[in-house]
């Protein structure tokens, strides 16, 4: 049996219900993956609650054998074990609902508040690409980056495009239109 660790939260690309540390009705883009993964080396897959992102890039023995986590970058020094991008993304800019302000270039964000999540490379992008007059919103997840664009605290989210995308379509009159990647 192929282990596969998940933390189901993020639509498109993991969901499913938490079971005694088992993800029960899984489903999504790294599910699908780890299901072919499992398919060519000729076994059964399963899938494993992981609380928390930390836990994949904790030390010591993992009791699972792949996990997924859309994990695109880590600190140095968190984890010897490789962590290897399946997917290279591009960073995009989803703007609030009800922005007036037209968007058509880097410059024109200069003047709007952003928000990213706090050492990601979008907010790495903002301080060295956009270098905005407002300082940005920093929040600490993906999810608290979204809550302060839907609630407008920041006029536009830099973020990865597929997870902006997904939230987008799931959730399209709280967000507002793609300016670019």
């Amino acid at each position: 049996v192929l282990v596969v660790g998940l933390d189901p939260a993020v639509p498109r690309f993991q969901s499913g219900v938490v079971r005694r540390g088992r993800v029960v009705l899984a489903r999504g883009l790294e599910v699908d993956l780890a299901r072919l993964i499992a398919r060519g080396l000729g076994t059964r897959v399963s899938f494993r609650y992981v609380p928390h992102s930390a836990g994949f890039l904790s030390r010591g023995v993992k009791p699972w054998d792949i996990g997924f986590d859309r994990i695109s970058e880590t600190a140095s020094g968190l984890t010897k074990a490789p962590v290897i991008p399946y997917l290279q993304v591009l960073e995009g800019v989803l703007l609030r609902r009800g922005l007036k302000q037209p968007v058509g270039s880097i410059s024109d964000l200069r003047w709007l508040t952003l928000c990213a999540r706090v050492g990601s490379a979008a907010a790495r992008l903002v301080k060295s690409s956009v270098r905005p007059i407002v300082s940005p919103v920093l929040a600490r997840s993906e999810s608290g980056v979204l809550k302060a664009l839907a609630s407008g605290e920041c006029d536009a989210a830099v973020g990865d495009v597929p997870e902006l995308a997904a939230e987008r379509e799931l959730a399209p009159k709280r967000y507002g239109s793609f300016a670019g990647r």
